[in-house]
């Protein structure tokens, strides 16, 4: 019973070597044995925090790796260790991608930082010099603003516009300057 049974088990190996050898669909498969002799595939997980700043500001970069021997990230960035942090201070909305590269092959990742542009205004003010009780004129003309704000009086504003004044004394719409005389220049 025994050589039977070894036997069997003999010819069903042989049978089965014999019907996957031939470079058919059984090919592809690979037994337990074959699979832990290819390296290992790296893989990479990467994060930003946060992923949305005001421009000026920095975002720190965070990744961890495994089964890799060098990690990347575009950008500029290059090199890095494997599991690392770097902060950043991107002037545009940008996209980092790191790759993580080993005897396995390769894995990437992608993080978008999106970049709130500051809000910039321009003012000017016609005539720039005035006496005290004439009136001037303020233009002004911001981008990126939520909310334009006046002192000394005019308050809330629209995104762009202007305003007719009469600065009765010394004014601070600006910087504004009196000296010895009641000429005022609201923007010097």
């Amino acid at each position: 019973m025994t050589f039977r049974s070894i036997s069997y088990l003999g010819l069903a190996s042989v049978f089965l070597a014999g019907c996957g050898g031939g470079g058919g669909a059984g090919t592809s498969q690979s037994s337990p044995e074959a699979k832990s002799d290819q390296p290992a595939k790296p893989a990479i997980t990467f994060t930003a925090t946060p992923l949305s700043i005001n421009q000026g500001s920095s975002a720190t970069l965070a990744w961890t790796s495994s089964n890799a021997t060098s990690v990347s990230i575009d950008n500029g960035i290059g090199n890095v260790g494997l599991s690392d942090s770097r902060q950043i201070t991107p002037a545009v909305n940008t996209t980092y991608i790191a790759t993580a590269t080993g005897p396995g092959g390769s894995a990437s990742a992608s993080v978008a930082i999106t970049v709130v542009p500051r809000p910039t205004i321009t003012v000017a003010v016609d005539p720039s010099t005035v006496r005290a009780g004439q009136t001037a004129t303020i233009t002004w003309n911001s981008s990126n603003a939520t909310s334009v704000t006046f002192d000394n009086g005019i308050g809330s504003v629209a995104a762009s516009g202007s305003r007719t004044v009469t600065p009765s004394r010394r004014a601070g719409f600006g910087r504004c300057t009196k000296r010895r005389t009641d000429r005022c220049s609201p923007w010097r």
